[in-house]
């Protein structure tokens, strides 16, 4: 049996470390005005962390109704 895969041309970009570097280096944009204008509007508001005992009412989906009104009345699912 031949492997096909083996063949195929590899057709992900190529990104470089500095391509990334460049990308995700936080060094880079800490100092701009706008970025640490909102970072402080964010941390003035939202200043602590929220507590492990109210983390199951975070909604990583952005869900903005109670996951008790969305059950199912009929087989108790959400």
């Amino acid at each position: 049996m031949i492997n096909n895969k083996s063949r195929q041309p590899n057709t992900l970009p190529k990104i470089s470390e500095k391509t990334l570097s460049a990308l995700f280096d936080y060094q880079l944009f800490e100092n701009d005005p706008s970025l640490r204008k909102l970072i402080d509007e964010v941390e003035n508001e939202y200043g602590t962390e929220i507590p492990d005992d109210d983390l199951s009412f975070v909604s990583a989906a952005g869900e903005t109704v109670a996951a008790e009104k969305h059950k199912d009345k009929r087989d108790g699912t959400i």
